[in-house]
């Protein structure tokens, strides 16, 4: 009876120690890190004031944004944007102008969207290319990805300090637009047309400066190569054929090695053979040069 209480104690032990030392650890530390307690607040705190101008000025550039340098619309691009939300079942009603502060299209605000379009981008795309911008932009509204991002920059904000939340924050900017290019190409926006609405986009954008606060980014390249039509599987013919050309190739490579190893071992035998011809040589004319001792010369006098 001894032995199966010991036996019944023995694992209930085990995680009693574990659990002691887990929490002697951590008192340790609370102990080593209390005293240091309002130098690190201080230093957060200050960390926090800096970042915060960010969003901040982000939010004062979209206020004048909304309220400087603003023209009207043709009706044309005013009727593409309706039919666009319609199609998006959007519900709140987003208002689209032309702006003179801005260099590329963008959503600015959330209870009353607004989509800027710099003049460059009205006068340069065709209307096809247009469209694909507008369902870009509205796929930011149907998604709330401007309250998303708010809340995402005060994130970043009070964690200012930690490199996996500004990690985090990047992919999660990148899927964003991936998710609102795929919203865009469900509504029969051609895909080629929206690659090179991408790429002339982001000439403008390279000239731009985003405010903190805008739904916009992601990897240039990674959403155009999504846009581009995958390989297909490898034909059976070619594949026999690419199979016998790197056969030859390996077959001419393995041949040139066999060639350069015996040039070089020819080359270093022949270097060898006349090293020893010279150092044969060398020795033969020391020896005729040292007089020779006759036994006469030697012989003890008398």
């Amino acid at each position: 009876a001894s032995e199966a209480s010991a036996s019944a104690t023995l694992p209930g032990t085990r995680p009693a120690s574990n659990a002691s030392i887990i929490r002697d650890s951590i008192a340790t530390i609370a102990q080593a890190i209390k005293p240091r307690l309002p130098i690190l607040v201080g230093v957060w705190l200050l960390g926090v004031l800096i970042c915060s101008i960010r969003p901040a000025w982000g939010l004062w550039i979209q206020w004048r944004l909304r309220h400087t340098g603003l023209q009207p619309v043709s009706e044309s691009l005013q009727s593409t944007l309706n039919a666009l939300v319609k199609k998006l079942g959007l519900t709140r009603a987003v208002r689209i102008a032309e702006s003179a502060l801005v260099k590329v299209p963008l959503v600015v605000g959330y209870l009353h969207p607004m989509i800027l379009l710099p003049a460059s981008v009205i006068t340069g795309l065709t209307s096809s290319q247009l469209e694909a911008v507008l369902a870009h932009e509205l796929a930011h509204v149907r998604r709330h990805d401007w309250l998303v991002n708010a809340l995402q920059v005060i994130v970043e904000t009070l964690l200012f300090y930690h490199p996996a939340v500004w990690w985090l924050s990047s992919r999660i900017r990148q899927e964003r637009e991936l998710c609102c290019d795929d919203i865009a190409l469900g509504l029969n926006v051609d895909k080629a047309v929206f690659a090179r609405t991408l790429l002339t986009l982001e000439e403008l954008r390279q000239k731009a400066s985003v405010p903190a606060m805008a739904a916009t980014g992601g990897d240039l390249a990674e959403r155009v190569r999504r846009l581009l039509p995958r390989p297909q599987s490898i034909d059976p013919s070619n594949h026999r054929a690419s199979m016998t050309g790197l056969l030859s190739m390996a077959t001419a490579l393995i041949m040139l090695t066999i060639l350069v190893s015996q040039s070089q071992t020819a080359t270093s035998a022949s270097v060898y053979n006349g090293t020893i011809q010279v150092a044969d040589q060398k020795s033969q004319d020391q020896e005729s040069s040292e007089p020779k001792i006759t036994g006469s010369s030697v012989a003890p006098s008398t």
